[in-house]
């Protein structure tokens, strides 16, 4: 049941982001600025900005456990496995992601009042370079996930084993999907960091980059959902085998 809350969590968390990018990128393509229409689109951003706000609060409590548990992985495994490795990576994400999402928050707190930053510039500076790094070690782990991928696909070849082929590909998809999620919230962080070394990128192109990465990350949820309704569906076999 939790799982479910959380994928439910994660679920409309993405829509909101989906929504908020086509609002922005609507509100630059269809209508010129100043107009109701414009105006109306603005207000869809901005509100949708907020909502996702909520998904954010205090989540560098439950993202410091995952990287903990992550990382304690990594230890029994050992780094000299791809399975730890990947683990460690993880863990090493996740780290950084909970002093973003730690800075968020204080972004947060200061825009409503709660408190009070001396140096407002480079908080955002912080966060953004959290963000950055953050995505880099997720790209360092999806490649290693497609490197292990091939050797243990070449293993099992020579090795004569069998493996689910559905679940393989289901697999393959799910992590393309969070590779191409990863370099397109690459795309949206440079401008913040390197705007003056010629990363700069139009809002246009920043809403469609944005949408992009939220349709895959949506991709990838229902993904997760049929890989689980095929391994239900592979158990309930099994079990009708043996019954028989």
């Amino acid at each position: 049941m939790l799982r479910s809350l959380v994928g439910s969590e994660m679920c409309i968390r993405d829509r909101c982001s989906f929504i908020q990018n086509l609002a922005k990128f609507t509100s630059l393509t269809a209508y010129e600025q100043g107009t109701p229409g414009w105006q109306v689109w603005r207000n869809v951003e901005n509100s949708m900005s907020d909502g996702r706000k909520i998904f954010r609060f205090l989540k560098y409590i439950p993202e410091a456990v995952k990287s903990y548990s992550a990382l304690c992985r990594a230890a029994e495994t050992g780094i000299s496995y791809p399975a730890g490795l990947r683990a460690l990576i993880e863990g090493c994400a996740r780290a950084v992601s909970c002093l973003y999402l730690w800075l968020d928050n204080i972004l947060w707190a200061q825009g409503v009042g709660m408190v009070s930053v001396v140096d407002l510039k480079q908080l955002k500076h912080r966060k953004n370079w959290s963000s950055f790094i953050r995505l880099l070690i997720t790209l360092a782990g999806e490649l290693v996930y497609f490197f292990t991928l091939s050797l243990s696909l070449r293993l099992t070849e020579l090795g004569g084993r069998h493996i689910d082929l559905e679940i393989a590909k289901l697999d393959v998809l799910e992590h393309l999907l969070l590779l191409v999620s990863t370099l397109c919230n690459i795309r949206m962080t440079l401008p913040r960091i390197f705007k003056q070394q010629g990363f700069g990128c139009s809002q246009r192109a920043i809403g469609l980059v944005g949408m992009a990465s939220s349709a895959a990350v949506i991709g990838t949820m229902l993904i997760k959902v049929k890989k689980s309704e095929h391994t239900k569906r592979n158990a309930t076999q099994i079990r009708k085998a043996k019954c028989c």
